[in-house]
């Protein structure tokens, strides 16, 4: 019969003792690994126990004290309560067990109990048990799938160094959205990297913060830009894709989401706010460029202090320096050892003398001092339709 190993889980409800026991003796639970929860002899106490128990289906009499069965069915679901009825029925109410049917009954059952009857109707629910089971697994199994390919996605932005597929799968929206899942369309493409200074607030999977500027996101690009969203511990990435003629519209957007998360001070704080906007690229094959134009801008926040929407542009003319000029391999040994070895005073002299380093490369440009980042960039991935995965 296919019935999921797992059972399922049924409340019996009427207000006539005899028939309980009846339908107890009669029903072939233990063939169906159907598992009675509970046995009620009212509308409330059954509510309270749906409530309680969830259980995947109820049997219940259609006319009990206190609250009928089709009540029952429609307060059950205003509890946001998914479990299957089957309504037990006397020929007088026929009719009325009829009109069950459109509020999802699975089965009626007639007065007095038949054995074949009620078995029958138990084969079927449970059949429509495993059926909804086995589409909520095909969802899952399609959630973790989409989810490994957008991994795979940022994955490509990431890494500096090159990685396999990158140059095949980025080479044209068609190979990208078929690769990834993606619905990037020919057009502009532009990455901004935020970072806020909450991050305990921030890293928090179901922090309000997240909530709110998931909001301000879908709300501000709806009908200007097609975008991705990877949250991070430090803030957002945010990949944009959008037709040339929406250019100043999306330059726009990204300011109006700026003061939103900036105007989010008044609940949490006068917390740091800082965005990096790449330059505008006009193909997808110039996504990875765009996104480490997007950090470097980011981390202009170095050298522009305070809360800035800093673009590449006013970047990309400093001279560069590569992160060896700041702290050459031998030092970078001496400063584990110290830290290995609690030699507070090694320390302190070479933090002295990277504190001075660092004063005269304040206008250096940052990018060069990122370097690779890691996987463990970290956070959760973010649908452009607003959905989490």
């Amino acid at each position: 019969m296919g019935i999921d190993v797992l059972g399922y889980r049924v409340i019996i409800a009427d207000d006539e003792p005899k028939i309980l026991q009846l339908i107890k003796m009669l029903g072939h639970w233990e063939e169906f690994q159907i598992e009675i929860v509970d046995e009620c002899s009212n509308g409330r106490q059954t509510l309270e126990s749906i409530r309680k128990n969830k259980p995947d289906f109820v049997l219940s009499d259609i006319k009990m004290p206190d609250l009928d069965g089709l009540g029952l069915i429609e307060e059950t679901r205003k509890s946001g309560i998914d479990s299957q009825f089957i309504l037990i029925s006397g020929y007088r109410h026929f009719e009325y067990a009829r009109s069950a049917v459109a509020l999802n009954v699975v089965d009626y059952l007639l007065k007095p109990i038949d054995e074949e009857q009620l078995n029958e109707t138990l084969g079927k629910v449970c059949r429509k048990m495993e059926q909804k089971r086995e589409m909520e697994r095909l969802r899952e199994l399609e959630a973790e799938q989409s989810k490994q390919k957008r991994a795979l996605f940022w994955r490509m932005l990431f890494y500096e160094k090159e990685r396999p597929g990158r140059e095949k799968y980025l080479s044209s929206v068609h190979a990208c959205n078929g690769q990834f899942g993606t619905r990037f369309q020919e057009g502009c493409f532009q990455v901004v990297s935020t970072v806020t200074g909450l991050n305990a607030i921030t890293e928090q999977h179901d922090s309000m913060f997240r909530d709110k500027v998931d909001g301000f996101l879908e709300h501000i690009f709806a009908g200007k830009a097609y975008y991705y969203d990877y949250s991070t511990y430090r803030g957002r990435l945010i990949v944009l894709n959008f037709r040339e003629e929406n250019k100043a519209l999306v330059r726009d957007a990204v300011e109006a989401l700026f003061y939103s998360m900036r105007d989010l001070r008044g609940i949490y704080g006068d917390f740091q706010i800082n965005f990096g906007c790449s330059s505008i690229k006009n193909s997808l094959t110039e996504l990875c460029q765009a996104y480490r134009e997007g950090e470097a801008a980011q981390w202009g926040r170095l050298i522009f202090v305070g809360n800035n929407i800093i673009e590449y542009s006013q970047i990309a003319h400093l001279p560069r320096m590569a992160p060896d000029d700041f702290l050459g391999r031998e030092e970078l040994n001496r400063l584990c050892d110290s830290i290995r070895y609690l030699n507070r005073e090694s320390a302190a002299e070479l933090f002295s003398q990277l504190n001075q380093r660092a004063a005269k490369m304040r206008h250096v440009y940052p990018g060069g001092l990122v370097g690779e980042l890691p996987l463990s960039y970290g956070g959760r991935l973010k649908r452009d339709d607003g959905g989490e995965e």
